[in-house]
């Protein structure tokens, strides 16, 4: 159980290790927040025609949250599809903090 502060804004930074990737997902009570639920989709694929749309869903994964503030989680998480055999894995590094001076840009928060 991580300990609650009512200082400061909870984010957690997820990497994609392959891709370089990097975002912030910013919580509002950690506490709700113990999986990570990631779906990776592969956009205007010529391998796959597939729907109209070009977007293929390669597999779900549920991942884990850091319980840590400061200690990076890196794991390989297999993806789960709905059809076909192909294994599919990806690289996920995790990292969870806390933001003392809240982004301007955050939405969810009225600023003084």
């Amino acid at each position: 159980m991580i300990e609650n502060e009512d200082v400061g804004l909870h984010v957690m930074i997820v990497r994609v290790v392959d891709i370089r990737a990097k975002s912030m997902i910013f919580l509002d009570s950690f506490d709700d927040y113990t999986f990570l639920n990631v779906e990776v989709q592969r956009f205007h694929s010529t391998q796959d025609p597939g729907p109209s749309s070009g977007r293929i869903i390669l597999g779900r994964a549920r991942i884990p949250s850091p319980k840590l503030f400061y200690h990076e989680v890196v794991g390989s998480f297999s993806l789960i599809k709905s059809e076909g055999n192909t294994k599919v894995h990806i690289i996920v590094a995790m990292r969870l903090e806390r933001i003392n001076n809240i982004p301007y840009w955050y939405p969810f928060i009225a600023h003084s």
